[in-house]
């Protein structure tokens, strides 16, 4: 009687005919992954954009594959390395990427690590020596400065963010075009539901600002916490001036703002209106103006944003 054996054996590549082989590396998509990652106030969070070429780790399988497959993946790769990074960002949550705590501690952000990113390769470094299992999750965590900004034992969020960080790093070392700022432009895409109109912010003193601000200044507050609701143009136009001043103070990147509407039940982009748009506008222009940045190119805004 014979025995039938139900173990699958694996699939060898090798096994099919070279023109079958190069068939199939022609058809390896683009890959699209998004991560979220939370923001110092945990009820706000960010997504982060990498795009990469799939099943591109073939490369490094043996000698006879990377011959034939690099010079159809390579140029694909080079191409995705020439997208600007881009990161998506709720209206709702814009709000975790004020500054709303008045204080002589910089709070530093995931935005600064971003920008700290694009001129320091001692991060490529680190993050590469990650991936090669020199370092462990939490040594990462510490070396790259995020013990403040990714939770302890967040594998996942830590290796979304040394990806991202070192995409951004490739990104700039192709000399993008700056499409009129004066540096490499990071995407930054506001999605807006149809039904946002405000959202509810708290802004707080420290201690030691209150007191210089009694002594110095001879301004008394009665509370060091203020509650209030923000309506979407404050939320941008206070956002364009934070990140305009990161951009001054890092020298290394400049923010590019989008607008995109979500997605309807059918899976349509919905039309920003017009009169969205150009309050959107204006409200970059202000917050610019604000930070006293005028036409050095710090911050830019870019219209609406289409996919990729």
């Amino acid at each position: 009687m014979e025995i039938s054996d139900n173990k699958s054996e694996p699939f060898r590549l090798l096994d099919l005919p070279k023109d079958i082989r190069l068939m199939i590396y022609e058809h390896l998509p683009y890959t699209e992954n998004r991560h979220n990652v939370p923001l110092q106030d945990r009820n706000h969070h960010i997504t982060l954009v990498n795009w990469s070429v799939s099943g591109i780790r073939i490369l490094g399988t043996c000698r006879l594959i990377n011959e034939e497959a690099s010079y159809i993946l390579k140029p694909r790769m080079n191409q995705v390395l020439r997208w600007p990074p881009r990161i998506f960002v709720e209206a709702k949550h814009l709000v975790g990427l004020i500054a709303l705590r008045d204080g002589f501690k910089y709070p530093y952000d995931i935005l600064d690590k971003l920008f700290q990113a694009a001129d320091m390769d001692i991060y490529v470094e680190v993050i590469q020596r990650y991936r090669q299992g020199r370092y462990s999750n939490e040594a990462l965590r510490t070396k790259l400065g995020m013990r403040n900004i990714v939770d302890k034992g967040d594998r996942d969020t830590m290796r979304a963010v040394a990806s991202f960080m070192l995409r951004v790093a490739k990104w700039v070392s192709t000399k993008p075009f700056n499409l009129g700022l004066s540096h490499p432009p990071l995407l930054v895409v506001i999605e807006l539901p149809s039904t946002f109109r405000s959202g509810p912010i708290t802004t707080t003193t420290s201690r030691t600002k209150a007191l210089y601000y009694r002594l110095v200044n001879g301004i008394h507050r009665r509370s060091r916490v203020q509650t209030g609701t923000a309506r979407l143009n404050w939320l941008v136009r206070r956002f364009s001036f934070d990140a305009a001043l990161k951009g001054k103070f890092w020298s290394t990147l400049s923010i590019m703002i989008l607008l995109q509407y979500t997605k309807d039940g059918t899976g349509s982009m919905i039309e920003v209106p017009r009169a969205t748009e150009d309050g959107i506008r204006a409200a970059t222009i202000i917050g610019v103006q604000d930070a006293d940045l005028v036409g050095c190119g710090f911050l830019g805004y870019g219209g609406v944003a289409y996919e990729r």
